[in-house]
């Protein structure tokens, strides 16, 4: 059955299918005619490689509801949150040949096994999509002015033609979305009062020189991404994660390729600037991509060697 299915909602399905009890009554007595059922996949990659695509799927969901709503938290991994809720959810558990007892499976697990974040075109697509971008930290520029020359200096293919940036306007846009945030959250406002505060900034929004500064910020960031993508296709090290990044023993050449240096890259994460989480879900997709495709037949072949001692159960 689960050999001719290809989407995980069809996987999931087939599972449950099997799964579900079937309750009867006979003489006034309630009877369990079908027990709940063990589902084994004896391929273990296929079964990964679905719980891991449907967190992905929603995990996007959730971080592009966060964006628009301007409530997503850069200190929050909805990825890891959603496989882990998976896992323990469905109850996957492993078998190692030559044990009897199950292992529960985690989200380390399946990131360590497989490790796919979809295509090279959805990895391109988060490297430029607006869930890197956080507004509400540009309130921290009326305080630490000097992170508006570090955004000016990271490195693009062409000169954005906004003429000045002016410092406080774009803190008044960081204060704006904060205060946007805290009213969507605040529970003692009535849906008819938070929808007349929302209908207020958009208001504001239209105005085109305010869509220029926030399109400029933008900008600034997925800039970034993009130049860390290419520092880290460029370096000999494996980065594995956002920390890898920041811990690079290429400080000089993480300079050269992005226009700004490791520490004022830190700080911008520190201070919220960029999703740290985000970022951390690219450099890990972008791992996967660029082993895939520098060292194929030894990207499977390892997968292989450890795969090849697991079999796989699956409990609802």
């Amino acid at each position: 059955m689960l050999n001719d299915v290809q989407s995980a909602e069809a996987y999931f399905q087939a599972i449950f299918r099997v799964q579900s009890t079937w309750i009867g009554n006979k003489e006034n007595k309630t009877i369990v005619l079908k027990p709940k059922a063990w589902v084994f996949d004896f391929a273990i990659t296929r079964c990964l490689k679905i719980v891991y695509d449907c967190a992905n799927n929603i995990a996007d969901q959730l971080d592009q509801q966060e964006s628009y709503e301007q409530s997503f938290d850069h200190k929050k991994d909805n990825l890891e949150i959603t496989v882990a809720g998976l896992c323990d959810t469905l109850v996957i558990k492993r078998f190692i040949e030559g044990n009897l007892t199950s292992i529960p499976t985690t989200a380390k697990d399946i990131f360590d096994v497989l490790d796919h974040g979809g295509s090279r075109l959805s990895l391109a697509r988060r490297i430029t999509s607006n869930i890197l971008v956080n507004f509400d930290s540009l309130k921290l520029l009326n305080e630490h002015p000097y992170l508006l020359e570090i955004l000016n200096n990271v490195k693009g293919y062409r000169t954005q033609e906004v003429g000045s940036v002016d410092i406080k306007e774009l803190a008044q846009i960081g204060i704006d979305a904060e205060k946007l945030k805290e009213i969507k959250n605040d529970a003692e406002l009535s849906t008819e009062e938070i929808e007349k505060v929302i209908g207020e900034f958009m208001e504001k929004d239209k105005d085109k020189e305010r869509q220029t500064r926030k399109k400029w910020y933008a900008t600034q960031i997925k800039r970034l991404a993009i130049c860390m993508a290419d520092f880290i296709y460029m370096t000999y090290e494996r980065e594995y994660n956002i920390n890898d990044v920041i811990q690079t023993k290429s400080p000089e050449f993480f300079n050269v390729m992005t226009g700004i240096t490791k520490e004022n890259f830190i700080e911008l994460c520190e201070k919220g600037f960029l999703n740290k989480f985000a970022l951390n879900r690219i450099v890990r997709e972008f791992k996967d991509q660029e082993e895939t495709s520098l060292e194929p037949e030894k990207y499977i072949f390892d997968n292989l060697l450890k795969n090849i001692y697991q079999n796989i159960t699956i409990k609802p």
